[in-house]
């Protein structure tokens, strides 16, 4: 689901653009903030399910589920935004998954988030 050479030669575009960069960044943010938002929310709802019951678990783990959609409903915007980005620079797209499969998402997500930790320089 992800280029990685389509997302660097965007990068590489787009350096001298200071409100594109902001766009790929707070694309970037909320695809990574998605992966951030399933971890939290399975170990709080591990957590409520040891330590609540009755309304207080069900009010507790409905709140981590819309938290975690509305990272998702983040993420999916942000794929069609980089995308968007990509083609008006004339490069390929980064998202190469179909952004109606929310499933295609959040594998892009976490391709993205592993990706991007795994070549960090600091």
């Amino acid at each position: 689901m992800l280029n990685w050479e389509n997302y660097l030669a965007l990068l590489s575009l787009t350096k001298d653009d200071a409100d594109l960069c902001e766009i790929i960044v707070d694309a970037v943010k909320a695809c990574t903030g998605y992966v951030s938002a399933v971890c939290e929310s399975e170990a709080q709802i591990k957590i409520a399910r040891l330590t609540l019951s009755g309304a207080d678990l069900r009010e507790r783990v409905t709140d981590w589920d819309q938290r975690r959609h509305n990272a998702h409903e983040a993420a999916i915007l942000s794929t069609k935004i980089l995308n968007r980005v990509a083609e008006q620079k004339g490069v390929g797209p980064v998202f190469t998954g179909d952004p109606s499969k929310r499933l295609e998402v959040a594998d892009f997500c976490l391709a993205l988030t592993t990706r991007i930790f795994e070549e960090r320089t600091l």
